[in-house]
């Protein structure tokens, strides 16, 4: 059994497969650089064009507020110094002065530290704190405007969304030391690198890692029998099943090997340019989208609407669930190479599983190829251009159906070859 080991060791090490290894780790460090870098240099600039018109709302919201107080106490002064003061008009007065009292400081403020964000957003420097300290302040500021239930009349008091204003608060408080992160998703951390590439979301990457699955193993028996030497094969001294199982589980396990030092390479890049960020958080809906876009949502029922999960747990499942899909291409593949016997028709028949993983739009429990979408499946839905697709099904329910097929395409492999 070991010498069967060792050798299968060496066929799969063979000139193509290192060459097809190289060429795939040398496209996830492209991807890396020209992509996920790319799209960081470019997010401060894309977050000041962002905000920029609300935070000139914010703004023009404190003007109003500061002028509309200096008029209602010159009107108030004017009343009280007439020759028949009206102490009703005057009690009105006093009323919405204190009522522009109690708001105007959140505005002033808002205003003040928008423009701080700004400032930093446009700044050559990496000013993350000065950014996520004004963020904090403007959102205890949104809260108290929101609590008390005080400014019914200015836009914008949500500066975008309602939805981006929570999102940030259960961030911050699921996790205050790592809020810079938070805010910038495109931050290459290692961690955000790695669930670029496995959380299903880039389906380019997807189809670049489930190509290097099928060129690494297309011709994984049709070469063999091509070559009539699959015969030859079963004439060693080993029975079927020994030679069966030492094949698919040194491939399987050699397929997996060369995927991990590919993204653990990337890893350690990643984490010396942008260091590891483990503490990263990310929002997950525990019912509907609805709730993510309902502006009447009290914050107060946020948490039971919301699930905060960690970068790592999420790294974690979505890790786990991208190994348990590659599983399930190679055993498919495996299938075909297995009961095609013919390398060009064992290619052709392979790459047909891009075909139906390119067709994939949304995650569907009937459709095993939609598996690698982790991220749908946490979230419990998915969302078209004009439709959202709820998800009734767990995470364990797909990954329970990624594990069935794969056992059972290698035990009907497995019958194929005792049959001879």
């Amino acid at each position: 059994m070991k010498n069967l080991i060792k050798n299968e060791v060496k066929l799969f090490f063979s000139k193509k497969n290192l060459i097809l290894w190289l060429l795939f780790t040398a496209i996830i460090f492209i991807s890396f650089k020209f992509i996920m870098i790319e799209n960081f240099k470019n997010y401060n600039l894309k977050q000041s064009q962002k905000y920029e018109p609300y935070f000139v709302n914010a703004q023009t919201n404190a003007n109003l507020l500061n002028e509309e107080r200096k008029i209602n106490n010159k009107e108030k002064n004017l009343e009280k110094n007439s020759k028949k003061p009206d102490q009703k008009k005057i009690e009105a007065f006093e009323q919405k002065e204190a009522v522009l009292d109690q708001i105007i400081p959140y505005w002033d403020d808002i205003s003040f530290k928008s423009m701080m964000i700004l400032d930093a957003y446009n700044s050559k420097y990496n000013e993350f704190s000065k950014i996520n300290s004004s963020w904090a302040d403007i959102d205890h500021n949104l809260q108290e405007i929101y609590d008390n239930k005080i400014d019914p009349i200015y836009p914008g008091i949500f500066l975008n969304e309602k939805s981006d204003w929570t999102s940030r608060k259960l961030l911050r408080v699921a996790d205050s030391e790592k809020l810079n992160s938070k805010i910038n998703y495109d931050y290459p951390t290692s961690t955000r690198a790695l669930t670029y590439f496995t959380d299903g979301k880039e389906k380019m990457f997807t189809i670049l890692l489930i190509i290097f699955v099928i060129l690494l193993n297309f011709d994984m028996w049709s070469m063999e029998f091509e070559e009539n030497e699959g015969k030859v094969l079963f004439l060693l001294p080993f029975s079927k099943k020994n030679i069966f199982f030492s094949r698919v589980i040194t491939r399987m396990l050699m397929t997996l090997v060369m995927m991990i030092l590919s993204f653990l390479a990337l890893c350690i890049v990643s984490a010396i340019m942008y260091g590891f960020d483990l503490g990263l958080s990310k929002i997950y809906l525990k019912d509907s989208l609805t709730s993510l876009l309902n502006y009447n949502i009290d914050f107060s029922e946020a948490f039971k609407r919301y699930e905060v999960i960690s970068s790592i747990k999420y790294l974690a499942i979505s890790s786990l669930n991208t190994i348990l899909f590659v599983l399930f291409i190679f055993s498919a593949v495996a299938f075909i190479s297995l009961f095609s016997k013919d390398l060009m028709i064992s290619l052709i028949l392979s790459l047909f599983i891009l075909v139906l993983i390119l067709n994939v739009s949304s995650i569907n429990p009937l459709n095993p190829f939609s598996y690698y979408l982790t991220d749908d499946i946490l979230m419990g839905r998915s969302i078209l251009t004009t439709d959202i697709i709820e998800i009734d099904r767990p995470l364990w329910f797909f990954i329970l159906i990624e594990i069935a097929l794969s056992i059972l395409l290698n035990l009907i492999s497995l019958l194929k070859i005792k049959r001879g």
